[in-house]
């Protein structure tokens, strides 16, 4: 009995040694793809709470792929469950995700159907918000996370890319060997309507993207990191230069960051180019809350843990987030900016433009007072009890712009239905712009547009709003009840 005992211990100290263990779900609905379906649920997880997927590379499992990304810790640390789809060997024999196969990219049937049922499956298990749903993948697993932005964009608000190629890239074997060398070379155009014609009565707004790739990979060539910047900066209608690029970002000489959006507070395409890795995930193996993951064949110590980035950017890590006004009039003084408190923490911040920080420096909270050259940036940098300093968060505040200054030749009427967030609705004719402003007339951002309609974006919270459009009569205005 004793000895018994003391295997169990072993057991269980064994385990604890290799990682937080999944749980298997057998059964979670339909799979064509015959997938396996693991979860790794924290005991700290609320109604409401996020979903995360993240896809195994090739000869990987989902339990190393967990113990080497780190995403169960952050879990733990900010309430979300994390889906680890697993390949089966008579699926490939590699256990590589199908992602070349077109049985298995196609929005109906295969394996991208098989983990939108587990997605399905989560959200209802976990009263989980569909809202906030991404995906994220190591090579064969990142290649199917392009898929599923792809092919279910009305599923996964955002995915992750770590040394994986475009969508579409191939429809065999051979095609996907030519991809993974740089061999697939398209236009931006080209590589939008791939996206486009995987679900083509999709009118919502497609997901944001980050790209993480190694300079020094010779398993899936760096090329492809340039044409999944391509496929997605098209998607959402911008242009291949971006609008910001940071050399050694967060104090790393081996990172650049590149960030593509229209507006500034809401990013489409962030790319990490990471000088010197290969062909696998950075990680920053320490006991700081940005750092994690674990050294293996594809995962790297680069100093950089590029699962908590992802994490960042899916906007899960909820204590660096800035609150405050985004548009403010000229003069306008003792403005609030303030990020979730932490004891022990130091909090510095900076302000550009006509601004100054009245008070609160330090701590989690400041004043701001705003001059009459508007347009700036209020950022902040976190330094914890611990002496971790965090990567730098900001925001770009500009001015209050009103339409309630519109030319007499303007029409002012109210949408004829209340609508959603996410939903796309049209006008008399295509529409060429589209913004939104608050009920006070505050604009709030420019909408994207597909297909002629304008698309009002997830996450807006319920209300009457403004949406001031060109179809061909410039400057018309609808009002526009939000539920």
């Amino acid at each position: 009995m004793r000895k018994i005992f003391l295997l169990y211990i072993v057991i269980v100290f064994s385990n604890s040694l290799l990682g937080q263990s999944l749980v298997e779900v057998s059964e979670f609905g339909s799979n064509p793809g015959n997938l396996k379906m693991y979860v790794y649920e924290p005991d700290n997880l609320a109604p409401g709470c996020p979903v995360v997927f993240a896809l195994h590379g090739c000869s990987q499992t989902a339990q190393s792929f967990s113990d080497e990304s780190g995403w169960n810790k952050l879990a733990d640390r900010y309430g979300f469950v994390v889906v680890y789809p697993e390949q089966q060997y008579l699926n490939n024999y590699s256990y590589c995700f199908n992602w070349f196969l077109p049985a298995d990219y196609s929005r109906t049937g295969g394996e991208v159907e098989s983990i939108a049922t587990m997605a399905g499956y989560a959200i209802s298990l976990y009263s989980a918000d569909e809202n906030r749903v991404f995906v994220t993948g190591l090579s064969a697993g990142a290649s199917m996370s392009a898929a599923m932005l792809a092919a279910y964009p009305d599923i996964f608000a955002a995915g992750a890319i770590m040394a994986g190629v475009p969508y579409g890239a191939a429809s065999n074997l051979t095609e996907a060997s030519s991809a993974m060398y740089g061999y697939v070379d398209k236009t931006p155009a080209e590589w939008k309507d791939l996206v486009l014609a995987a679900y083509p009565s999709f009118t919502g707004s497609y997901p944001s993207v980050a790209i993480f790739h190694g300079s020094l990979d010779m398993v899936v060539s760096p090329v492809n990191q340039d044409e999944l910047i391509e496929q997605w900066t098209a998607v959402h209608n911008l242009t291949t230069t971006a609008n910001e690029v940071q050399s050694s970002y967060f104090y790393n000489p081996n990172i650049t960051r590149s960030v593509y959006f229209s507006n500034y507070n809401d990013w489409k395409v962030l790319n990490f180019d990471i000088s010197g890795m290969g062909h696998a995930i950075s990680i920053d193996e320490g006991t700081c809350a940005f750092q994690g993951g674990s050294s293996a064949s594809y995962a790297v110590d680069m100093g950089f843990h590029s699962t908590f980035f992802a994490a960042m950017f899916f906007g899960l890590v909820d204590d660096l987030e800035i609150l405050g006004p985004l548009s403010v009039s000229t003069m306008q003084s003792g403005l609030q900016y303030s990020v979730e408190d932490e004891s022990g923490a130091d909090f510095q911040w900076a302000v550009t433009g006509d601004a100054e920080i009245a008070s609160g420096n330090g701590s989690h909270s400041i004043s701001v007072n705003w001059g009459s050259d508007l347009e700036g940036k209020v950022s902040v940098v976190k330094t914890d009890i611990n002496a971790c300093d965090y990567p730098e968060i900001s925001v770009l505040v500009s001015a209050t712009t009103s339409v309630k200054n519109y030319n007499s030749d303007e029409s002012v009427v109210f949408y004829p239905s209340v609508v959603k967030a996410g939903q796309a609705i049209s006008f008399s004719g295509s529409v060429n712009s589209c913004l939104l402003y608050n009920s006070l007339g505050v604009f709030i951002e420019n909408l994207e547009i597909h297909s002629g309609k304008c698309i009002i974006p997830l996450g807006v919270p319920e209300g009457i709003y403004l949406i001031k459009y060109n179809a061909g009569k410039p400057g018309s205005i609808k009002i526009v009840i939000i539920d």
